[in-house]
């Protein structure tokens, strides 16, 4: 705890039933440190100056000890930005996509891909998003996400996207020797009314 008052007066701390106790120096401030270790819960705490002649002032606060990590899910790549046959696998054709997530409100987030560091915040619904601006080339990227609270606790995860963006291989081999009748089974002419086309691929 620190503050200003009047050179030479007397603080007196009190919190968590503890009184701790310094003078004003010749700058004009004062500071406490607080040795009775505190638990994770919210204080109430007096402080109180008292001059030469005895006249005392007093003000009063609270503070928050908050001890525990914030909440963080990575969920990877938006569906949006997640191309494909699948919004869900994180392999994409995007080349700037977009991670997102959900956290404790008002939480920092900080996505690390590539080396390069993107932030934003978790915002009232608990959800936070980033979009990688610095356009990706055509690899898998692993990526870590790290949420401090406001009181400087910290939780970290990690994840991977791939970026594909090559055309995929493709080759029509036109009707199935088994239904490609007649003399020849591979000049695509038949007399089956339901045939079967098919081919290679990626």
């Amino acid at each position: 705890f620190s503050g200003t008052g009047q050179k030479g007066d007397d603080i007196t701390l009190t919190i968590n039933t503890k009184t701790y106790k310094t003078t004003v120096n010749e700058s004009g401030n004062w500071s406490v440190t607080v040795s009775d270790t505190l638990g994770e819960a919210e204080y109430d705490y007096t402080v109180t100056a008292e001059d030469t002649a005895g006249n005392t002032s007093t003000t009063s606060g609270t503070i928050d000890v908050d001890l525990t990590a914030p909440t963080l899910v990575d969920k990877g790549l938006s569906v949006a930005t997640d191309s494909g046959s699948s919004d869900s696998d994180n392999i994409t054709s995007n080349r700037t996509p977009v991670i997102e997530g959900t956290g404790e409100i008002g939480a920092a987030i900080s996505v690390v891909i590539k080396g390069k560091t993107y932030k934003t915040t978790v915002d009232d619904s608990g959800n936070w998003s980033v979009t990688v601006t610095d356009t990706l080339d055509e690899a898998e990227y692993d990526y870590t996400v790290t949420a401090e609270d406001t009181a400087g606790n910290t939780s970290t995860t990690s994840g991977s996207i791939t970026v594909d963006f090559a055309a995929p291989s493709l080759v029509d081999n036109g009707l199935s020797a088994a239904t490609d009748s007649g003399s020849s089974d591979s000049d695509n002419i038949t007399s089956n009314r339901t045939p079967v086309i098919e081919g290679t691929g990626e």
